[in-house]
């Protein structure tokens, strides 16, 4: 692994453990207000989705923030969400997992699979002759 490579993915980790912390204060404050869990995870996520876009095209990535970027963040990040909500419901109504634990295992379990979508699908620079300024094989041809 280069050491930029190496770098990209120590700034998406930080990113993803400052979301973490994050996710865990806002579940933690809605369910002191006893707002229930399905609806409590929701608004986290939404939250967490804007938080999210800012860091990784800023800090991660060094794209620029616009709006068809945040569009197609959006929905491949948006199918990432849906199966960490599940994950977040099936462990709290069905294995009836503390609120706290259960965001940490959803948001485990997507961790390496959004890396790989972000890196290589939605902040994946490539140049005008489309060839991927990351991949020593592109910059060849």
């Amino acid at each position: 692994m280069k050491n930029e490579e190496f770098y990209k993915c120590l700034k998406y980790s930080i990113g993803g453990g400052l979301n973490l912390v994050l996710k865990l204060i806002l579940v933690a404050i809605l369910d002191i207000f006893t707002i229930p869990a399905y609806f409590n995870y929701f608004i986290t996520q939404i939250i967490i989705l804007f938080t999210s876009y800012i860091y990784h095209s800023k800090i991660t990535f060094t794209e620029k923030m616009n709006l068809s970027s945040f569009i197609l963040f959006t929905k491949c990040v948006i199918g990432l969400k849906f199966v960490d909500y599940l994950i977040f419901n099936v462990n709290v109504y069905v294995f009836h997992t503390d609120n706290i634990y259960a965001v940490i295992i959803s948001t485990s379990l997507i961790f390496i699979l959004r890396y790989l979508l972000m890196d290589k699908y939605i902040f994946n620079h490539k140049d005008d002759n489309e060839k991927d300024l990351h991949n020593r094989c592109d910059n060849i041809r």
